[in-house]
């Protein structure tokens, strides 16, 4: 065999492909064949291990190497550098000094002037164990570093993993965040719904498979994705564990786990599991699929589930659940003189034994059980005799529809705003479809109720009743009118409160109307701000004209008070409402803005639920902002006629009363 001929082995990891161009593969095979030209040196083979660590030899390539190398089909191994060939110093100093050298295989690494057929001694046994430690050490290094970079982006909310779960997609402008994938995140939210309707995982996998959808390998299949991961199961199909993973996963709330494993040390690829209070959790990292409530209620369902028995399942599997821990029982066959002996015993006891039996025969509980629904019964057939007995004549029944058709036209004033919405860019494409198609059903249920009362007057009315019946609705519409007379009475005393507070305070009876001037003020501002953004007089709004009547104060007592002050200092009363309203501008403007900018992201519906809170939201900002400055316009104003009113009052008041008391002295 010839001498000369040789393989090249060219290796680059990620690092190393991050760092610098001066590694890549094509550099590496440039330098090994100029040096292979120069000394007459054949290249037969070349080995290239493209995106693998130096930390350890388990490489493909590498391995298909060795294999030829003892198969006799070349004699010289080149490699750019040291630490292309491996950073282990262990494994690397095994090769170099012990297996090459009893097979006869010169190695040579270019960039190290190391040819292993003309090295001394030093060379070999004291320089080559020093680099490769200097490489070990990099590798450490390295890995440090990479763990530490991903530490801190998984504190930062941002997606480290591979690939996104199903239903979600990296972003393309950020692989870091998570957005919603549209094409499955339905079948995310059709299995969610299909467990709180009590349909076992089982049941749901087959569902999906009968209607031919798409299994989360697949799709990423789909996608073009190469990867390996635990959702893979045999062709392709749904089952009851896939299910289960989709449903106790918490990311499609919304929440970001991560760190639940890390690698045993940077030589080993070997994975453990990471103790639960070490995992870093994020809330609200990202767009949720599903709510919290439909979140935990799918996982409260998931107890339910009952493995499959090859005897007839009891009619209280399922059911029953242990008192102190809350895990479900689980029923035991024991075998007796008298046959078998049914018990349920606790789940948590059987499994870890960290909580007590609790052992229950089948018979008792089951007695017990139709104990009480006999009971129930039975107070059921008494509660039909009383309500049979009841005299129709005297119900009262009354039929307000205005509240239907306001509630009708609020959402379909909604759905009308939307398109406005998208022209505007405010939503996206998916949140108008969202967006309309509940707006749509609330316009159709509303619809329906009014339909549904209309026939029940009708068939009531065909009974030809006393004249002395009436006929209403309760329900909503009743509780919303009762609602809104106590807010308006709330509000009316809180008004009062205020001017009692502010009239100890003055010493004065007529400046706290002054200040309560503001509040007038502040609900111009609010009706324009409803009749502008559309929004609906609700309870939240009514409960924001209460805050404001607390809030919208605040200025016009800053601003009275230091005209006050100003006066007690004998300043004329033009100079002092001049000055002070140029020394109190700024808090004021700075008091207003705080309040403002804290309600917007409420008043723009950001957030799960904020729809809820909007009306109060709107109703701040636009009635503090009209307020304010209205405030600095007319209060000072006001102040001023009232208290040149004041002045003249008194002087009257003074003149009538001295000349009184000169005649009675007369």
């Amino acid at each position: 065999m010839n001498n000369n001929i040789a393989c090249m082995y060219l290796r680059l990891s990620r690092e190393d492909g991050d760092s610098s161009e001066s590694n890549s593969i094509s550099n590496q095979r440039q330098i090994i064949k100029s040096y292979a030209k120069e000394n007459g040196i054949t290249i037969s083979n070349e080995y290239v291990d493209d995106g693998f660590s130096g930390s350890n030899f388990d490489r493909p390539n590498f391995k298909n190497m060795i294999e030829d190398l003892n198969a006799g089909k070349f004699r010289i191994i080149i490699v750019k550098d040291l630490s292309r060939f491996g950073r282990d110093y262990i494994e690397s100093g095994k090769y170099l000094q012990k297996i090459f050298p009893e097979k006869g295989i010169r190695f040579i690494s270019v960039n190290d002037n190391y040819d292993s057929d003309n090295a001394d001694v030093s060379d070999t046994h004291l320089i080559l164990p020093i680099r490769n430690f200097i490489n070990d050490s990099y590798c450490r290094d390295i890995s440090m570093k990479v763990k530490s970079s991903k530490e801190v982006k998984r504190k930062n909310g941002e997606f480290i993993g591979s690939f996104a779960p199903f239903g979600y997609k990296k972003d393309s402008k950020n692989k870091h965040k998570l957005v919603v994938d549209t094409e499955v995140s339905h079948i995310v939210s059709r299995i969610f719904d299909m467990k709180i309707e009590g349909y076992s995982s089982k049941a749901i996998a087959d569902f999906l498979n009968s209607i031919g959808t798409v299994t989360p390998s697949r799709h990423k299949e789909n996608k073009g994705d190469n990867f390996n991961t635990g959702f893979i199961v045999k062709d392709a199909k749904w089952d009851a564990k896939m299910v289960n993973r989709v449903i106790t996963n918490k990311v499609y709330i919304g929440v970001l786990e991560q760190g639940k494993t890390a690698k045993l040390n940077y030589k080993s690829k070997r994975e453990v599991d990471v103790a639960k209070d070490d995992w870093i959790t994020i809330e609200n990292a990202h767009e949720s699929i599903v709510s919290k409530s439909v979140f935990a209620l799918a996982n409260k369902m998931l107890l339910r589930d009952v493995k499959a028995s090859k005897e007839n399942s009891s009619i209280l599997s399922g059911m029953l659940y242990c008192k102190d821990c809350g895990s479900p029982m689980i029923r035991r066959k024991v075998k007796s003189k008298d046959g078998y002996n049914i018990f349920y015993i606790c789940s948590e006891y059987n499994i870890k034994g960290e909580c007590t039996r609790h052992s229950v025969k089948e018979d008792y509980v089951i007695g017990a059980t139709v104990h009480a629904l006999n009971d129930y019964l039975s107070k059921y057939n008494e509660l039909l005799k009383k309500v049979s007995k009841i005299d129709i004549s005297k119900l009262t029944i009354k039929a307000d529809f205005d509240s239907l058709n306001a509630e009708k036209k609020k959402y379909e004033r909604l759905r009308g705003s939307l398109y406005m919405d998208l022209e505007e860019e405010l939503i996206t494409t998916e949140e108008f479809e969202r967006f309309r198609k509940n707006y749509l059903l609330k316009i159709r249920e509303i619809e329906k109720q009014i339909i549904t009362k209309q026939k029940m007057i009708e068939e009531f009315n065909s009974l030809n009743p006393p004249s002395s019946i009436s006929y209403s609705w309760g329900g909503q519409t009743e509780n919303m009118q009762k609602t809104m007379s106590q807010l308006s009475f709330a509000l009316s005393i809180s008004i009062f409160l205020i001017y009692a507070l502010l009239a100890s305070q003055f010493e004065s009876f007529i400046m706290p109307i002054i200040i309560i001037g503001s509040i007038p003020l502040a609900l111009i501002g609010v009706i324009w701000g409803l009749v502008v953004l559309r929004q609906p007089i609700d309870i939240m709004v009514m409960i924001g004209v209460i805050l404001l009547a607390g809030v919208v104060v605040n200025n016009a007592i800053v601003l009275i008070d230091f005209i006050k002050t100003m006066r007690t200092r004998g300043y004329d009363k033009e100079y002092a409402i001049i000055y002070s309203c140029e020394t109190r501008l700024r808090p004021i403007l700075m008091t207003t803005m705080t309040t403002v900018f804290g309600m917007i992201p409420m008043a723009l519906g950001l957030g799960e639920g904020s729809e809820f809170y909007r009306g109060m939201a709107i109703t701040v900002i636009f009635g503090l902002s009209f307020s304010t400055i209205l405030t600095l316009v007319l209060i000072p104003i006001l102040y001023s006629v009232v208290d040149s009113f004041t002045v003249k009052l008194s002087a009257k008041l003074k003149g009538i009363f001295g000349s009184s008391k000169k005649k009675g002295a007369k």
